[in-house]
């Protein structure tokens, strides 16, 4: 464990706005990752549900293995 150490703090990304992931078609809020599971061996597919509204997306996305 003495090996590990801390990362230095840095000011740069504070001011930053993080883009959002994905946007909920119905309320245009941001959506939460809910899960991910596998399709098949080269792909994903990934589940987002609003916390507004509770609409589910899905996307299928390509991986490498």
């Amino acid at each position: 464990m003495s090996s590990i150490r801390p990362l230095p703090r840095s000011n740069t990304l504070a001011n930053a706005p993080i883009p959002a992931l994905l946007l909920c078609p119905h309320c245009d809020l941001e959506m939460a990752l809910l899960g991910v599971e596998s399709e098949t061996g080269t792909r994903d597919l990934y589940t987002f549900e609003c916390g507004a509204c509770g609409d589910l997306e899905v996307r299928g996305v390509q991986v490498r293995r």
